[in-house]
């Protein structure tokens, strides 16, 4: 708007004139402007949080150029940062101003616009919930952990958050249950990460889990005692670091309580318990398995062996009897499989070793096959001589008033081609004289070693053989006839009976005699299958001795036994025989020096082996 100076009052001042010289008036008027008074401020923004936007809020302050005391007010009415981000937004520049009156006018004053000030964006803080993954104990607080903003981000505007360092709040299975977020990342998505922020701390609940070990086992054999259970250790696999634990099986058993069979043993039940590490961290699964064995329990037993009679072999007969160290009710068998006498000799077999045992099943359920028994044991027992038997033959000789004789021993019962020689060292005729001299007793013998293995200490061998030889008459000599003449052994007749005719023949004599059903003899019918032996009545009755050789029938049968069979003599009730008449196996008779008066006819058993015999002695006519 055009306004009006007038000049109220002037003065001159000389120039190249005297202003003295001059006079001038006033009251000119020109035609002018009052133009406003430019002002300077000092601008000042705040920090903002993130918006998305440019826009600040900025003051004007510290005017100068005013006019005297006049103050007016600046304000700035439109200010920017320089960049819509945290990273960048470092000024704030004021675009639009106003003044406002203070005790002066503000239309006289004018400020220009852009100032500027140094002023910040700061991130807009977000908030976020967090999850977090159980874990399998690994011997730290470890955690993984994921963050989902729930709020704070400017419009549509995305980031992300990653979870860069999380920790449960213990690291044992028991006590550990929630995860807290120790530090996280931003990252840009729609909107730029460095807009924002996001405070860590967050919490969730998370577990830690057993950790799964593994283990190996191995077991102990075990001596059989009647069930499967099994002693087995457990070496752990899959600890964490340096940490131990303490694994015991608490169950565990063999595929087989038998000796056989048991092969493996499984863990059907464990325990862990804490050592360096805490056995709550860890869980161990049973069902390892092991091989081991179960061993047979060893018995004791009570060995013996019977003495035997000389078979030229060591051989022995050896029994195991009262065996003890069975489980519960079980019983077993043993047998000595293999035993033999320190020697196959009479004079240094002392001693049975038994060599192999057997053991079988027996009752209760006791298998051989758990048991052991070992071999080895050493007992006494003897091998006694072999009895031999022998034949005697004698020499006839002429009267020389004695009744030594010379005789001759033939042997029978030598084992296999073994050979000895036997010597009749005394031998006597039965008497002196030769009508009466009929046969000769071996009174001593004696073996000697020999030619072909044979030792005479292996046998035995009785006296008592008797021979048939006769006392012949000297020249010149008639014969001493006895006033009773004793009975000899010609004059025995056997007979079978009963028969329809049998034939017996009187050894050494010319006669036969015949008995028949009818009568014949007179002998004595016994039963059937009874063997009768006749001898002339008044037999012995003089004190001479008299043989009585076994009946041929039975002869054959003891000779067809086996030497080892048990020959007894008895009569029919079992009740030895009388004291009168003896029988000797060596010379398969029987003998007697008397016959009372009365005592015949007689029967007698003869048993050998399983076979009876029954023997008839009786008188002739």
């Amino acid at each position: 708007m055009a306004t009006t100076v007038t000049v109220n009052t002037l003065s001159l001042a000389n120039g190249t004139g005297l202003a003295s010289n001059y006079t001038m008036l006033a009251g000119q008027s020109a035609v002018a402007h009052i133009t406003p008074k430019t002002l300077t401020a000092i601008a000042s923004a705040s920090d903002k949080i993130y918006d998305g936007s440019t826009l600040a809020s900025a003051s004007l302050t510290g005017l100068s150029g005013l006019i005297s005391t006049e103050t007016v007010t600046a304000s700035a009415t439109n200010a920017t940062f320089n960049s819509q981000d945290v990273a960048t937004a470092t000024t704030v520049t004021v675009n639009a101003l106003s003044l406002s009156d203070g005790s002066g006018l503000a239309s006289n004053y004018a400020m220009a616009t852009g100032h500027t000030a140094t002023a910040h964006i700061t991130p807009k803080t977000l908030t976020a919930t967090a999850v977090a993954d159980d874990k399998v104990y690994d011997g730290n607080t470890d955690a993984a952990a994921q963050l989902t903003i729930t709020a704070g981000l400017v419009g549509t505007e995305t980031v992300s958050a990653a979870v860069n360092d999380a920790s449960f709040n213990s690291k044992n299975v028991t006590t550990a249950a929630m995860v807290t977020v120790n530090a996280l990342m931003l990252a840009d998505g729609s909107g730029l990460a460095s807009n924002y922020a996001l405070a860590s701390g967050q919490t969730a609940a998370a577990q830690i889990t057993r950790r799964a070990l593994t283990a190996t086992a191995t077991a102990n054999d075990k001596i059989y005692d009647g069930d499967d259970t099994a002693t087995a250790s457990l070496n752990l696999l899959g600890l964490v670091g340096m940490e131990r634990l303490i694994a015991t099986p608490v169950n565990a058993s063999f595929n087989s309580k038998d000796v056989a069979s048991a092969t493996t043993v499984t863990v059907h039940a464990l325990s862990l318990a804490d050592d360096s590490g805490l056995a709550s961290n860890y869980a161990l699964a049973s069902g390892q398995t092991a091989a081991a064995r179960i061993t047979p329990k060893t018995l004791n037993a009570t060995a013996i062996a019977n003495d035997k009679i000389y078979d030229g072999s060591d051989t022995a007969d050896a029994q195991l009897t009262g065996l003890s160290g069975f489980f519960g009710a079980e019983t077993v068998t043993a047998i000595a499989t293999s035993a033999s006498f320190n020697t196959k000799d009479v004079a240094t077999a002392n001693a049975v070793i038994f060599h192999a045992v057997s053991l079988f099943d027996g009752t209760g359920g006791g298998l051989g096959s758990n048991y052991a028994l070992g071999s080895g044991q050493v007992v006494t027992a003897r091998i006694t001589p072999k009895p031999l038997t022998a034949t005697a033959t004698a020499s006839d000789k002429i009267y020389d008033a004695n009744d030594i004789a010379t005789a001759t021993l033939a042997l029978s019962g030598l084992v296999g081609m073994e050979s000895l020689r036997a010597t009749a060292s005394n031998a006597r005729f039965n008497s002196q004289d030769v009508t009466t001299a009929s046969f000769v007793t071996v009174n001593a013998v004696s073996l000697a070693d020999g030619d072909n293995g044979g030792i005479a200490s292996n046998y035995a061998l009785s006296a008592g053989q008797i021979a048939l030889a006769k006392i012949m008459p000297a020249d010149n000599q008639a014969p001493i006839l006895p006033a009773n003449p004793a009975p000899t052994i010609p004059n025995v007749i056997r007979i079978v009976a009963p028969v329809a005719s049998a034939s017996s023949s009187r050894s050494g004599g010319n006669a036969d005699a015949t008995a028949t059903e009818g009568g014949g003899l007179n002998a004595p019918k016994p039963a059937g299958g009874i063997i009768s032996i006749l001898i002339p009545r008044g037999a012995s009755t003089s004190g001479a001795r008299v043989l009585i050789p076994l009946p041929d029938e039975t002869l054959k049968t003891l000779n067809a036994s086996d030497a080892s069979e048990t020959v007894r003599v008895s009569l029919p009730d079992n009740k030895p025989l009388p004291g009168w008449i003896k029988y000797m196996p060596a010379e398969k008779a029987f003998v007697t020096d008397s016959v009372p008066e009365g005592a015949l006819p007689m029967l007698v058993e003869l048993t050998i082996g399983t076979q009876r015999s029954l023997i008839q002695i009786a008188e002739l006519p």
